[in-house]
């Protein structure tokens, strides 16, 4: 009885091993390989003047403030991003004094200022979409923050809002 197991696992060895040569043998490669490569993106983000952090607290009417950044292009095609405050929280109640401005000197240019979305929990806003930024280029941005004055209405609602986040590009 032991035999034949013997024999039977010789066997069933025999017919792997001269299956797998057999398919090692047969193999054929047609045509030519190819060399493929593969790069990640080089975009950079650099603020000039901190962190990218907006955490405010103590504003009023009259208050402006501003924040600086460049982004290069060191890839070898033309990108495209989004400029985005990650966490905004505005807890603002009045409606069109609090606002904010996108200028560059070589990119994405806002005419007029824009409200600056409310938002009572933390949520990635989008300020500017689909920025594009040409290989080889490095755009400055400044991002201009106010709370407008109007003497005719009462802002007193706003007193002990908050204003925070955190600027940051996506893809």
């Amino acid at each position: 009885m032991k035999r034949k197991q013997l024999t039977l696992v010789i066997v069933s060895l025999l017919v792997v091993v001269l299956s797998v040569s057999l398919a090692w043998f047969t193999t054929q490669i047609i045509g030519k390989g190819k060399d493929v490569s593969v790069t990640s993106a080089n975009l950079q983000i650099v603020f000039t003047d901190s962190d990218g952090a907006l955490t405010e607290t103590d504003i009023e009417p009259g208050w402006s403030a501003t924040k600086t950044f460049t982004i290069k292009n060191d890839t070898k095609t033309e990108y495209k991003y989004n400029i985005v405050i990650k966490d905004l929280l505005n807890t603002f109640v009045t409606e069109g004094y609090l606002q904010y401005k996108i200028t560059s000197t070589n990119g994405y240019n806002m005419t007029e200022f824009k409200d600056i979305p409310k938002s009572s929990i933390a949520t990635d806003t989008i300020l500017a979409y689909s920025v594009v930024i040409p290989n080889g280029v490095t755009q400055s941005y400044t991002i201009e923050f106010k709370y407008t004055n109007d003497e005719s209405v009462d802002q007193s609602d706003d007193m002990g809002k908050q204003l925070s986040g955190t600027l940051f590009i996506t893809e």
